[in-house]
């Protein structure tokens, strides 16, 4: 019995003892729990009332064994601290995963860049993107991140598809250094001459001229022409010229194709022969010496008859944009208002080269006062402007400026002479006039030719032939 005692006390004393230890101390001795399968829990919990026989979700609150409150659990009872989704690789607590593979699709977030170097990368790729491009002849372009206006493209477009590329390449004459800018801004004037290094000569409304201080105008437009340069539209001021200075009129006697009676007849009666106009007396040219120069061209367009109902009006006024006009000729005297002369800078457009006065003298020149022949319209008036030189050449610029000058002060304005090549400022104007009532009447030439000529070419223009006193093309 004492026996006995004494080993039950030094039981309790190994029990007491062993009770003082870590249960820890012994985790590594431990032999790994047997491994239990889904369906032995499955085989093993009765199956609740109203419940199925499916094995319980883990996600499901109702199972015991899933994890609440956001948290997991390891195989120990313990806390799981990377609960990582398998579908996505996101925390489902709103943590950071910090899994450094993602499960999804084996990606490392540690490679993917943040949104700060994802913004610098692109930056650098626009910088790349967005290199300046080098501009011919050292010009500077118009501002950084200007962009065109689809008018502004399709002035460009124009200085190819309207021949003035291949107009200077093909030797058209130009003022040198000269380039013509169709705007009614000036800001935007100063704007294009900043972009061709160049200097704003003028300005008036409609346009504006620039001066160029190294490149050449074929320079400047081909630039201009390149879809690809911040380079806006810009045109050459072209160099026309008139007709050879004026001679008298000199036809071939043409006895053989004298008037018809009645058209003149009725006319002569009128006037009475002490007061016909001597280049209108004698058609058939065997009665005196006005016969060679006889004004044949009333017959040609009918004007005995229209004489029988107007001869004009000093009412309308008719803008002679030519070479001027020698207000003092005696058929056009106290007929003549005197425009600008765009040649000499100043108000006194007298002829120098003898065109001019010839074409008004066509339009409007005095009738029954034995002198000379007559005028198409002889009661009309003539508003004369000078652009074309003693040499009968002109520019551009000064045509264009005379059209927008005339409206306003004339009805009709008549353009006795024409350029080969398109200009868009010339156009601008052309269509000014028309848009404010303005008739224009322009001259396709004397070469019996197919060609183009502007501004007869252009839309709103009525374009007038020559023809000889048969009616065959001049």
């Amino acid at each position: 019995m004492k026996r006995t005692r004494k080993l039950l006390a030094l039981f309790l004393c190994i029990v007491m003892c062993l009770s003082l230890f870590p249960v820890s101390a012994f985790a590594a001795e431990e032999e790994p729990a047997e491994e239990i399968t889904a369906e032995e829990i499955t085989a093993e919990v009765p199956e609740a009332e109203g419940e199925t026989g499916d094995p319980a979700d883990p996600a499901d609150p109702a199972d015991p064994a899933a994890p609440t409150d956001g948290e997991g659990t390891d195989g120990e009872g313990g806390t799981n601290e990377d609960p990582v989704d398998p579908a996505d690789g996101t925390d489902p607590n709103g943590g950071e995963n910090t899994d450094p593979a993602d499960p999804a699709d084996g990606t490392d977030p540690a490679d993917e860049p943040t949104e700060g170097e994802d913004a610098e990368e692109t930056e650098e790729t626009d910088e790349e993107e967005e290199e300046p491009v080098e501009l011919p002849c050292g010009f500077a372009g118009m501002p950084e991140g200007y962009e065109f206006s689809e008018e502004e493209l399709a002035a460009k477009r124009t200085l190819t598809e309207m021949g003035i590329v291949s107009a200077l390449r093909s030797g058209a004459s130009y003022v040198e250094g000269e380039l013509m800018v169709n705007t009614t801004s000036e800001e935007y004037a100063r704007l294009v001459a900043q972009a061709y290094c160049a200097e704003l000569v003028s300005f008036n409304g409609f346009f504006a001229v620039i001066r160029l201080s190294d490149a050449t105008v074929p320079e400047a437009v081909e630039a201009a022409a390149d879809m690809e340069l911040p380079l806006p539209a810009v045109e050459p001021n072209w160099i026309s010229c008139e007709t050879p200075a004026y001679e008298a009129l000199s036809e071939p006697d043409f006895e053989e194709q004298a008037l018809t009676a009645r058209y003149w007849q009725d006319w002569y009666n009128k006037i009475g022969s002490s007061n016909a106009d001597t280049l209108l007396k004698y058609p058939s040219g065997s009665s005196g010496s006005s016969g060679s120069e006889y004004q044949w061209q009333h017959d040609v367009v009918h004007s005995y008859t229209a004489w029988g109902v107007s001869t004009g009006s000093s009412g309308i006024t008719v803008a002679v944009i030519d070479s001027g006009v020698n207000y003092n000729q005696t058929d056009l005297s106290g007929k003549v208002i005197k425009g600008y002369d765009y040649v000499d800078k100043d108000s006194d457009p007298q002829d120098a080269h003898g065109h001019g006065t010839h074409v008004a003298g066509i339009i409007a020149g005095k009738m029954g006062n034995n002198n000379a022949g007559a005028g198409i319209a002889p009661n009309v008036r003539i508003l004369a402007i000078r652009v074309a030189d003693a040499s009968g050449s002109y520019e551009t610029t000064d045509l264009t400026s005379a059209i927008y000058d005339a409206v306003g002060r004339a009805q009709i304005i008549n353009l006795s002479l024409s350029e080969p090549c398109y200009n868009s400022g010339l156009k601008n104007a052309v269509d000014y006039a028309y848009n404010s009532g303005v008739t224009v009447i322009a001259a396709m030439g004397n070469e019996g030719s197919n060609i183009k000529k502007y501004p007869a070419a252009y839309d709103h223009v009525i374009a007038v032939g020559a023809t000889n006193r048969d009616g065959s093309r001049a």
